[in-house]
Parts: C-alpha cells; sequence; structure tokens
C-alpha cells in the first residue's frame, strides 16, 4: 500500500511539474511514436544551445525530448505544454563540438496521413567559454505521417 502511495505522489508531482507522461497500446503492446533528431553542425564549444520548434499539431504531439550525441555530457531542459511549439535548452559547460544529432524529439502521430513542417523559429547559441552569442542558420525538417520519413532540422553554426 504503500508503494502504491508513493508512486502516485510521483506520479501528482511530474504532473504538477508540467511533464509529459504517455503510452498507446494496440494488441497489448508498447506502440512507439516517431523520434526526430535536431542537427547541430560544425559545433566548436558551444556552451548553451536555446531553441523553440513549431510543428503542425493536428498532425503531430511531442512527447519527449532526449540528449543527443553531441550532448552526451550536457543538460537538456524542455517545454512542451503549447501544442505545436517546443522550448529546448542544452547547457554544457565544456562545449559541444562536431556535427551530429543534439537532441531527440519523440512525437506522438495524431494524423497518419498528415504531415508537418519541424521549423526551428528561434535559437540561440553561446560559447562555453566566452558567453557570446554564436551565428547560426537554420534549415526546416519535416515528418511525413504516411511512410513514416522525416526530414531532420538542422541547426548550422558559422565557421
Amino acid at each position: 500500500m504503500k508503494r502504491l502511495l508513493v508512486g502516485l505522489g510521483i506520479l501528482i508531482l511530474l504532473g504538477l511539474l508540467g511533464v509529459g507522461i504517455w503510452w498507446t497500446t494496440l494488441g497489448g503492446g508498447l506502440q512507439q511514436g516517431p523520434t526526430v533528431p535536431v542537427v547541430l553542425s560544425r559545433a566548436k564549444n558551444v556552451g548553451s544551445l536555446q531553441m523553440e520548434l513549431a510543428y503542425d499539431p493536428a498532425v503531430l504531439e511531442a512527447t519527449e525530448v532526449k540528449a543527443g550525441e553531441l550532448a552526451k555530457n550536457a543538460m537538456v531542459e524542455y517545454n512542451l505544454a503549447a501544442p505545436g511549439r517546443l522550448v529546448v535548452g542544452v547547457i554544457d559547460s565544456s562545449g559541444m563540438n562536431g556535427t551530429g544529432p543534439v537532441v531527440t524529439i519523440s512525437f506522438k502521430v495524431l494524423d497518419k496521413r498528415g504531415t508537418s513542417a519541424i521549423i526551428l523559429e528561434t535559437i540561440q547559441a553561446n560559447d562555453a567559454t566566452t558567453l557570446i552569442d554564436m551565428p547560426v542558420k537554420a534549415s526546416a525538417g519535416s515528418y511525413a505521417a504516411r511512410d513514416g520519413s522525416f526530414t531532420a532540422p538542422v541547426i548550422g553554426l558559422s565557421p
């Protein structure tokens, strides 16, 4: 009984903190939605990265954000309270370097025949040592539910 109460308390606390938990069952099994990476290109000593993504809330629902390969030592925070919008912050005091996924975003598909752009609307990157703003250029991604294909959004840093 005590474990049940502790478990319920944790779920209530997560709900109050705005942490989204989801799962769907199909034939008794867990059904995973698509996972789309956000790629950071030509990173050199990136200490912090904040981004706001927009997508079609009639097609997709963001459910979770995890650190990608470039952010494996970083702290990742996110807010997915607003449908169709996702705010992500990544902090790595040692600096991120290279090209690869900085985060991966898990989605739940709401329209099995729909498509959605995944647009990087606001991006700010800062150098880990100097904290100076780093110039960035973004290219949008997309997701097509009918065949599960996607194009990853890319954040490019100037050389």
